[in-house]
């Protein structure tokens, strides 16, 4: 008899995580949250602002956008970095999706 041996997954979780910058800021006098070097969050132009939900805190804001758009399964941390004028900078650290039984 001939043994069959598997991928565990549990074996191969090493939780991939990445982080990421987040500037939060104001435009137009509305709270709204940017991504840095995330090409599909940040826009064609490093433009792309992301209104805040002010019924949810800002992790679940940036939360929902990553997941949504596929870039995370989930968001593990969010540091605060540093203050410029009014904007503040955060370090967003999270696990990429997974995708077919691996990491993307």
């Amino acid at each position: 008899m001939t043994a069959i041996l598997y991928p565990s997954i549990v074996s191969n979780v090493s939780e991939p995580r990445e982080c990421v910058t987040v500037i939060v800021s104001h435009v137009q006098e509305n709270p709204c949250f940017h991504f840095c070097s995330i090409p599909l969050l940040q826009g064609e132009n490093c433009n792309l602002q992301w209104p805040v939900n002010p019924a949810l805190s800002l992790f679940e804001n940036i939360e929902l956008v990553m997941i949504l758009n596929g870039i995370a399964n989930n968001v593990t941390r969010l540091d605060f970095v540093q203050a410029q004028g009014q904007s503040r900078d955060y370090q967003v650290i999270y696990n990429k999706p997974l995708m077919h039984g691996k990491h993307a």
